[in-house]
């Protein structure tokens, strides 16, 4: 009953409700004239349903519009627990930021790293035990690819790489545990997880380069410079009635041992292996034995000397050659294992039990090369702690909220916010507000080879046919009087094969760093201005260049300090370190022994005192190009060839101590077009290897110069074109726009100074203040 009253009552207080009653009583028009009270009342109420109704829609229209254009504030959120994090992240992922209160956070704080080896370097096969079992005091009696040869050496080796890749292993490791992350807002744990990752497979790269480079630059330097391994193997010492001789060993082709000159390959030329076995061949063999290996049969061609084989090892010039080319089969079989102690005395009077030693590995039939570019791992697994690395950041959450209105026509400064802003759209922001647009990047960090472009152009000569495996083999074969008389030519294979060497070595150092270089990240919070991020990184692109030239000729100037300080007995027949041999009576029962004194190498200068390299590593001196053969000058039965030096002086040619010195000190201009030598040199090879003109393919170019396109002019010394590594220049090339894309901005803001409300929002403030309407 009362809520029909009431009702009853507000549909007649509507009806009634009249908001324009006079005053007074005043029932007049405008003319002064009586109106019917009835009428009058009527009108006003009319006036108040049409007032109210309007106004109801203005305010209805004016707040629709006011509530469509909010302004926004920062709301700060503390004390950020991770259940607090994913609901603030479930309800506004669009609208928060997670800014770090610590924005440099150390790895060792959430990041664990485990590592297992292989298992060879845990093993007994690389402890003192073992390696002493090999031990022969005659080991150099044996033939070349003869096992016994170089076991010692090879597991010696092979313990010690081992023991290097801990090193370095142990080292990366500390090195990411001192790292820091760098993050400007809190990452989810997806994003830390690939930027964890990524940093240790920078890290370990690098620390792979590092092995390979070194261990790559020792065997072009051992085998490039003809230095004598004390084993025998790529090196014959042939003492005759009044000299010593040394010369290489060559490696034979199987399918031709019938022409052994021509089909074989030195030790100087390239790496070269042969599998490891055990001759039945006794000490006292042919030095025909020693020079060309391997031996497959006898004398006679018919009996195989081959009595047993080791598998997975390998006989070669230097025992490092061959235990990186190993795969270390034979240690994973038992069977031959037996073998081993069979042919090793000293192992079977050690305490190592044979059935304890076979190994165990996924990683099998992988060469001990490839092993060590692995550093030995056998497994690596990284793990982060999410909740420690969350806590390190401390995150403040900052949530854009919405007001619904300003109240003011009073100038003031706002922030304007432009959402997802296309690098066009961001260059015309930036030339309109330099001073105050900042645009946070979604990616803070990004690997440099998303906007750099970064590689060598070497010179010409790195990549010309000099250096070529059948130019060098084509000089090496040229067998002549120059190899007794120690002229260039007889050395010529050596310099070009040098030279090759260390243009790989540029080569691959470069491109090993330019891999490097690409893996790190660039690290940036805001969308940098073009012309800073060419600054900035073209800065960090020098720094880098200029560290691996740096680094590259760190190799070459220890390489050369070691050999002038050690002056390594080389390959050579005539000796740069001279041997002088005294016949001796050793005792009663023995036969005569034979003394050796070692008399440094020296290099003699015209109106000039002789040089020692063992004082003055710089020594140099005038080299002959070759030499002229005349046979039997009068015609007499039994005289002797006679040799004469070729009265041709090549430009640019110095003779040094060893053949990098040679190398070094000496120009490339004899190898240009404008110069005559190559074709003596063309003529030199006829003469003494005739088979090369059958094929003239065979011959390398000159070089051609080209003032436009090299700063190196064909008199530049060698030494200085190394110190450059090889490298012309740099092409760099920065791109502004693929930065950008992966910076994605998703908003950029700046700011403006403008009026506070906008026409709408004044109206809407002053409708609110209206207190009734006249009609």
């Amino acid at each position: 009953m009362r809520i029909r009253n009431f009702i009853s009552w507000f549909r007649d207080y509507i009806h009634n409700y009249n908001l324009f009653i006079p005053d007074e009583d005043h029932y007049e028009n405008d003319n002064d004239q009586p109106i019917d009270p009835a009428i009058r009342v009527k009108q006003q109420k009319h006036s108040t349903w049409l007032y109210l109704f309007l106004f109801i829609i203005s305010l209805y229209v004016l707040f629709f519009i006011a509530l469509l254009s909010p302004t926004s504030r920062i709301v700060t959120i503390s004390n950020l627990t991770p259940l607090l994090y994913d609901q603030l992240h479930h309800e506004h992922d669009g609208t928060l930021s997670y800014p770090c209160s610590s924005i440099t956070i150390p790895y060792s704080t959430f990041v664990t790293n485990n590592v297992s080896f292989h298992p060879v370097c845990s093993s007994i096969f690389v402890s003192r035990e073992w390696i002493e079992g090999f031990y022969l005091p005659v080991a150099n009696a044996y033939l070349l690819d003869d096992f016994r040869t170089t076991a010692f050496s090879q597991f010696e080796l092979l313990a010690a790489l081992c023991s290097v890749s801990n090193d370095i292993v142990s080292k990366a490791l500390l090195d990411i545990q001192n790292k820091q992350i760098v993050t400007v807002e809190l990452l989810e744990e997806e994003d830390i997880q690939l930027q964890v990752e990524a940093m240790v497979e920078l890290v370990l790269a690098t620390a792979h380069a590092q092995v390979t480079s070194l261990l790559q630059h020792v065997q072009m330097m051992y085998r490039s410079n003809t230095l004598v391994s004390a084993f025998g193997t790529n090196a014959v010492v042939q003492i005759g009635s009044g000299s010593v001789s040394i010369s290489s060993t060559y490696q034979v082709n199987p399918n031709n041992t019938y022409s052994l000159g021509s089909s074989a390959l030195s030790c100087t030329e390239k790496i070269m292996v042969s599998p490891a076995v055990f001759y039945a061949q006794p000490l006292d063999t042919n030095v025909i034995d020693h020079t060309y290996w391997p031996v497959y049969y006898d004398v006679n061609n018919v009996n195989s000397l081959i009595s047993a084989s080791v598998d997975g090892f390998f006989g070669g010039c230097f025992p490092l050659d061959v235990v990186l080319a190993s795969t270390l089969d034979c240690l994973y079989n038992v069977q031959c294992l037996e073998i081993l102690f069979n042919y090793f005395p000293a192992l079977n009077q050690s305490k190592v039990k044979l059935i304890d030693l076979p190994l165990s590995s996924s990683r099998r039939n992988i060469s001990v090369n490839n092993l060590v570019s692995d550093l030995f791992i056998e497994q690596w697994s990284t793990k982060i702690n999410y909740m420690n690395y969350f806590n390190q950041c401390a995150p403040l959450v900052r949530s854009v909220l919405c007001l619904l209105l300003f109240t003011s026509r009073k100038s003031q400064t706002i922030t304007i916010i432009e959402n997802n802003p296309s690098l066009t759209k961001y260059k015309q922001l930036q030339t309109l507000y330099p001073d105050t647009l900042t645009c946070p990047c979604a990616n803070t960090t990004m690997p440099y080879k998303t906007f750099v472009t970064l590689s060598p152009i070497f010179h010409q000569v790195c990549s010309s046919d000099l250096i070529s495996a059948s130019w060098i083999s084509l000089l090496s074969n040229s067998a002549s009087a120059d190899v007794i008389s120690g002229t260039w030519i007889s050395k010529a294979a050596q310099y070009f094969g040098l030279l090759s060497s260390i243009c790989q070595q540029a080569n691959l150092t470069a491109a090993d760093n330019i891999h490097d270089f690409f893996a790190r990240t660039f690290v940036t919070s805001y969308v940098l201005i073009e012309t800073d991020f060419n600054i900035q990184v073209n800065a960090t692109v020098k720094q880098l260049t200029e560290s691996i030239v740096i680094n590259f000729n760190l190799f070459n100037t220890m390489t050369r300090l070691f050999i002038q300080g050690d002056q390594p007995i080389i390959v050579s027949p005539t000796s740069q370190v001279v041997l002088n041999y005294i016949n001796t009576t050793a005792g009663n029962n023995n036969p005569q022994a034979i003394q050796f004194k070692f008399r440094f190498n020296t290099i003699s200068a015209s109106n000039s005192p002789i040089c020692q390299c063992a004082v003055d590593p710089k020594c140099q001196g005038p080299i002959t190009f070759a030499i002229e053969y005349i046979t039997n000058i009068i015609g007499l039965p039994g005289s002797r060839p006679t040799y004469v030096a070729s009265n041709y002086v090549a430009p640019g040619l110095i003779n040094g101590c060893y053949t990098i010195d040679l190398l070094l000190l000496s120009t490339l201009q004899c190898f240009y077009t404008n110069s005559d030598c190559m074709n003596q040199l063309f003529y030199y090879i006829n003469k003494t290897y005739p088979a090369s003109t059958n094929n003239p393919n065979l011959y390398a170019h000159a070089l051609i110069y080209n003032q436009s396109s090299t700063r190196f002019p064909p008199n530049t010394s060698v030494s200085s074109i190394v110190e450059e590594m090889m490298i012309e220049k740099w092409n760099t090339s920065l791109s502004f726009s693929d930065y950008y894309e992966a910076c994605a901005p998703s908003y950029c803001t700046y700011t403006q100074i403008k009026q506070a409300t906008s026409f709408t929002e004044l109206l809407v403030t002053l409708v609110s203040t209206i207190g009734g309407l006249v009609i």
